[in-house]
């Protein structure tokens, strides 16, 4: 299961880092997928609290849009 979350992880930092922007479905699948993972992160209290959300949108860049 972490196997599975961390390689959909790296996929999405991937598409997010190639040169042509990411198709939306694609990206809302992978999300789908590593959504526990997601969670997990964002609930951790390896984050401080006012540097939770750049640490979020640094490590999910799809999140600045603003229909995810």
């Amino acid at each position: 299961e972490l196997l599975n979350q961390a390689r959909q992880y790296k996929t999405l930092q991937k598409m997010y880092k190639a040169k042509n922007r990411p198709n939306k479905k694609d990206v809302s699948q992978l999300l789908d997928l590593e959504f526990q993972a997601r969670r997990s992160f964002i609930d951790s209290e390896s984050l401080k609290e006012q540097d939770r959300p750049g640490k979020i949108l640094q490590a999910y860049p799809c999140f600045r849009e603003l229909d995810h």
